[in-house]
């Protein structure tokens, strides 16, 4: 894919813009509000609602980020995230070396970021493959009832991080550090 100066600029601006209005809240809040766990989790679960892609980022063979577009299904109660893909792709392949991934959510309506840091796996059973389908994904996999090119991907996190103007987690005034929630035993 050829490199689009227009584009690149737009997404400098762009974050350049949030990190701006991150500094504007704090500035006019003075001190930036303590939220709970519950909170911020909260704020999590609407943000990736919001949002109907998210990027996916594995570790490739020469142990680079591998970055992809992806159409996750909403978090679970446990904060379990699923994903669809095909059978044989580089993505599996990274997992299968690598289960460390990366989600990451952009709402420029909030505006802020969610970054989802977890274990991830293969997962080829047919009664999950029934319970996480979108028909949005017929076109894509003309084989799903028999397994042969449609199998999801379960992303237990490890921990998120969070930054919403909206919800008025800014993070860390001066550093900008987005707030962290762990998921204790998932190391």
């Amino acid at each position: 894919m050829a490199w689009d100066l227009k584009r690149n600029v737009r997404e400098v601006g762009i974050a350049a813009a949030l990190l701006c209005l991150v500094a504007t809240v704090e500035a006019a809040t003075g001190v930036e509000e303590q939220k709970t766990h519950e909170e911020v989790l909260a704020a999590a679960r609407s943000m990736a609602e919001s949002v109907r892609y998210c990027g996916l980022v594995t570790i490739d063979e020469a142990g680079r980020a591998a970055v992809r577009t992806m159409d996750p299904f909403l978090p679970e109660e446990d904060w379990t995230i699923w994903l669809a893909t095909s059978r044989g792709t580089r993505k599996l392949s990274h997992i299968a070396r690598d289960p460390r991934v990366t989600l990451y959510y952009f709402d420029p309506e909030s505006p802020g970021y969610l970054t989802v840091f977890g274990k991830a796996r293969m997962v080829d059973a047919e009664e999950e493959r029934k319970r996480h389908w979108k028909e949005d994904w017929a076109l894509f996999y003309e084989n799903r009832n028999l397994g042969d090119d449609y199998v999801l991907i379960e992303v237990r996190p490890v921990k998120l991080e969070i930054v919403s103007v909206r919800d008025g987690i800014a993070g860390t005034p001066g550093s900008f550090e987005s707030v962290v929630v762990t998921f204790p035993g998932r190391e």
